[in-house]
């Protein structure tokens, strides 16, 4: 089945990779979802801009959309190594959605 994945990652905690994979007839009502969750004088989410309870808030927002996520971690303590470490399916479609 075809997905649309959207990569994320982060440094602050050894790196972590997160992916939120969303069939094609999901996207309109996921970016809608996204869109309720911007707040007056916000341009967009981003987690790094938020508080811990608001991080929470927008993640359950998109678990209840539906968007199905996959993370890797590692404790690699550099940027380059991190990425390295973390397994990276070779296509979308490779992902497990399970």
């Amino acid at each position: 089945m075809t997905r649309h994945v959207f990569l994320d990652e982060t440094k602050r905690h050894g790196y972590v990779v997160a992916a939120a994979a969303v069939p094609p007839g999901d996207l309109a009502p996921l970016r809608s979802v996204v869109r309720g969750l911007v707040l007056p004088g916000q341009r967009r989410v981003h987690m790094k801009d938020e508080r811990d309870s608001r991080r929470r808030e927008i993640a359950e927002a998109l678990i209840d959309a539906g968007a199905m996520t996959v993370d890797a971690r590692t404790t690699a303590m550099t940027h380059r190594d991190g990425r390295l470490r973390c397994p990276r399916p070779r296509s979308p479609t490779s992902m497990s959605m399970g």
